[in-house]
This record gives C-alpha cells, structure tokens and sequence, in this order.
C-alpha cells in the first residue's frame, strides 16, 4: 500500500464540508473521479479536514501511487525491475519520478535510471534480457553493450578527486511496443552515486528519486508549493546546459524561479539546516516490499545528507562525496564529523581487509554504513560506536550478518 510520511507539512485553510459531499466520497468510484483531477497539494488539505475524507484519500492514493502501475508503462515486468533496484541501489529520477508525484502522463516519456558505479552492465543487461529493450550507441562510441560497459565500470574505480562532474554518460536503450510507440531509458551512469547525481541537478524539480521500496521528492514545498527553485550553481551543469534542461521542466508547467526572501528561503527551501533523504521535510511515498538479503541497498539510500547555503542568492549544494575502497556506495555528507568517522572506521578495517587478499587475491568486503548512527553518536561525545551493516561479496558466496565495533573517542 502506498502512503506519504506525515511529517511533510502544507499550508491550508480548513473549509466547511456538507453532508452531500461526505456522501459522494464514500463512493470510491465517485472519489477517484474527483481525486483524479486535484493535484497533491488539494488532495493533501483535504484529506486532513475530517476522518472520512482521510479514509477516501488514502484509498484514493493506493492506486494513484501504485509503483506497479507506473512501472508498467516502461517495463515488461515491474516486479523484476524493483527486485533490479533493490539489488544494485539503482534509482529512477528525472522529470518521470516528478509526473509520479503529480500523477501526469506526458507523450514521449523516457525514463531516467541512476545506476551505481559498477552496476551498469547488469543493469543495461537486465533492460535487454528481461524487458525487451534494444541498445542504441552513438554514432561513434561502442557497438558493444559488453565492452561499453565494462569500459564504464573500470573508469568509474578509478580515484576521481576532483571530478566536476556527477554524470559520466547517459546511454540509451529503446523498446517498440505493439502499437508502434516507442519507449526509452536512460541509464545514467553515475561518477559516485544517485543521490550525488539528483543533488546537482538544476532545479528541485528534478530532486526526486523512486526506489524499490519508496519514492521521495527532497523539496516538496519548493517544487510544488513554490513551484520550482532553479538551483543556479550546482556543478552538474553549466548555466547553459541548465536553461536547456529546465525546459522540459517548465513545459509541465513547472517555471523556475532564482530568487526568494530569506524567510521564504527557510520555508521552502530549508536554508542553512542539515538534511537526509527521507527525512520530516522530505514527501515520502512507500510501497509494499519484500524484505530480501539486499533489503540494506534502501537504509543506505536515507543515509546521504547535505545542506543548502546562500539560498536567497546562488542556493548552493554543501556536502562532501565519501568515496573509500572498504564502503560498496559512495555517500554524500554533510557534517564534516560523520566523514571523519568513516574514514576512521576505514583506517581501521583496511589493515584487516588487506590481509584478507593476501590470502586470497580475490577476497573484497563491503560495508554498507548507517551513517545516520555514525554521526548521532559522534555528536554525543564519548566512546564513538559504529554500527555497520556488513555484506561480505566475493568471487566465492555472499554472506551477510550484523557487526558492531567501538573504537576510541574521535
């Protein structure tokens, strides 16, 4: 069932309801007629004017939201493709995981998939194999889906300290359906990660990103409230690159804006204040999941942070990439403590990880880190606890259990 995390607050004035009205939204029929054509921000203020109208949105959203639905217009089988996401932490983004909030369908949709360095060629295999996809290269670039990826992969492994960009290719794959329509995804192969990627993007309503288990939009206030914040110096674009891309954007009837108050800066936009995905500011939509071994891909997802400065001016992303060889996923982070504890934690466990492939050259260990818990017990002083979500993947099996190591005060 999908629902949306109560935290996420609008501004509404409650209005009266007569009985007659009362009367036709217990129809469900009826209510998904009328629910149909409101867009979120009415149906989120209705819903809260009285118990009957909260039982006939949240019925209303159960199939409003309905991931499989969505899915269905790009894929073959939906249920492969999230069992895909949850596998690899690959995410959907771009201007289709904004018409899933705003329940719009558009003609020429594509998708958009953010896929984690070193998941591209299973990604790119599964849209071939398992979804009907064909893969188009460019012009001049490979023919070879096998060697392009395998080319992608290696280039993301290597240090990339001062990389400019979030992006490292976007390769395309079509699907022709019975009645002749095309269809089109994207992998978007990222530098570092999905959650890096979406940050930089060039407006916030761009900030949402579906997983397997859930949607998010990072910005709900900005985007729909205030309908779109141009973030002008994100490093992902140029301001040129960003003018076109916002296009599309504004086609939907989202037209960027480059300036506030400063107050409007701290209600829309969240100036100045920490935030994680997921978290109260965030609209949270969840779906019904299976837990499965790889159920830890979704609680990395809610551990990237960050921070926006100068809002009112050149709204400005603040986060550092965490890239270290012991962590499967690169994270953004914003509190300079939260870093400092996993490159202690790093130190720590390399040593260890190191006399592991001396015995066996092909031994490698992945931590997947709650960082969540790293930085709250950091702050708190005292003996700094890391509670690490352990998957041990190698060439040999996968194995999977919970460890917990306390270290010294930082």
């Amino acid at each position: 069932m999908a629902g949306d995390n109560s935290e996420y607050q609008l501004n509404f004035n409650v209005f009266p309801i007569t009985p007659d009205i009362l009367g036709c939204i217990r129809c469900s029929e009826i209510g998904n007629m009328i629910f149909s054509r409101v867009d979120a921000i009415s149906s989120t203020r209705f819903q809260r004017t009285c118990r009957t109208a909260a039982r006939a949105i949240k019925h209303f959203n159960t199939r409003a939201f309905n991931i499989e639905i969505y899915l269905s217009r790009f894929f073959l089988d939906p249920v492969a493709f999230r069992s895909l996401q949850e596998r690899t932490g690959t995410v959907i983004g771009g201007s289709t995981a904004l018409s899933f909030f705003d329940r719009s369908v558009h003609d020429g949709d594509n998708i958009n998939l953010y896929v984690n360095p070193g998941h591209n060629y299973e990604v790119a295999r599964h849209l071939v194999d398992n979804q009907g996809y064909e893969f188009r290269p460019t012009i001049d670039g490979d023919q070879d889906i096998a060697q392009l990826f395998e080319r992608v992969d290696n280039n993301q492994r290597r240090e990339s300290i001062y990389l400019a960009t979030s992006i490292d290719g976007a390769h395309q794959f079509i699907r022709r359906k019975a009645s002749g329509q095309v269809v089109e995804a994207l992998i978007m192969s990222t530098a570092r990660s999905p959650v890096h990627a979406i940050l930089s993007t060039h407006s916030t309503a761009a900030m949402n990103l579906i997983s397997s288990s859930c949607a998010v939009a990072l910005y709900p206030r900005a985007t729909f409230n205030g309908h779109n914040h141009k973030m002008t110096w994100n490093i992902a674009n140029s301001r040129e690159d960003g003018s076109l891309t916002t296009y599309e954007y504004t086609r939907r009837g989202y037209n960027t804006k480059s300036w506030i108050s400063d107050e409007g800066c701290k209600d829309l936009l969240m100036s100045g204040k920490q935030r994680r995905v997921g978290d109260g500011n965030c609209w949270v939509i969840t779906f019904e999941t299976k837990k499965s071994e790889n159920h830890s891909n979704m609680n990395a997802l809610f551990q990237n942070s960050w921070k926006l400065v100068d809002a009112a001016t050149s709204a400005t992303m603040r986060f550092c990439v965490v890239s270290l060889p012991i962590f499967r996923y690169s994270y953004t982070v914003a509190a300079s403590e939260a870093a400092a504890a996993m490159r202690d934690f790093y130190e720590a466990q390399w040593p260890h990880e190191r006399a592991a492939r001396e015995v066996n050259c092909l031994h490698q260990t992945w931590y997947v880190v709650g960082l969540s818990q790293v930085y709250m017990l950091t702050a708190a002083g005292g003996t700094v606890l890391y509670t690490i979500l352990y998957a041990a993947r190698s060439r040999l099996g996968n194995t999977s259990m919970t460890l917990v190591i306390a270290v010294a005060p930082l």
